[in-house]
């Protein structure tokens, strides 16, 4: 079992003979999608990596939005926010090579909805690449901070700890 762990500044590989550090190429591997993710790209907005740049006003059909692009470490990304609430409505980007789609990814969200937990969360989004339909998501539920059990999420074994030993550290 391994483990890869990536910030905004570092990467490290986590197996049960130690840790190392990750490759650039590695670390592109576990960044490309999480630096696809709404929630995560505006998690990293106060990281030093990341920089914004205004590029003005656009509608999106009958709708107002302010456009600005986000680059965080090699990563660029058009954001689309409603003027009037803030929302973020649409998110652009390009495939990077190695992806199996390639192409202009425009991302649309839709059906925002208050959840139990005060957040704003839309509830629809539809993926086209070029154009064409690449994927359409509908979310029923969003729960938000619940109890998990912990029984869920176990603690792997280390080779070391199978063997008696303690796990190294490198």
């Amino acid at each position: 079992r391994i483990a890869l762990v990536s910030t905004l500044e570092d990467g490290v590989l986590v197996t049960a003979d130690g840790n190392s550090d990750l490759s650039p190429r590695g670390r592109m591997a576990v960044e490309t999608p999480a630096m696809r993710n709404p929630l995560a790209l505006l998690k990293a907005r106060g990281a030093r990596t990341v920089s914004f740049t205004p590029r003005g006003h656009a509608r999106i059909g009958a709708t107002s939005v302010d456009l600005v692009e986000m680059k965080v470490g090699g990563h660029l990304t058009s954001l689309a926010f409603e003027h009037s609430s803030g929302r973020l409505l649409r998110q652009t980007y390009q495939a990077v090579p190695g992806d199996d789609i390639q192409g202009e990814i425009v991302v649309t969200f839709a059906d925002f909805q208050r959840t139990e937990g005060g957040l704003v969360y839309p509830r629809a989004s539809r993926a086209e690449v070029d154009g064409r339909l690449m994927s359409e998501t509908r979310i029923s539920r969003v729960r938000v901070n619940e109890a998990l059990d912990s029984a869920l999420f176990p603690a792997p074994e280390s080779a070391a700890q199978r063997a008696g030993g303690e796990p190294s550290r490198r």
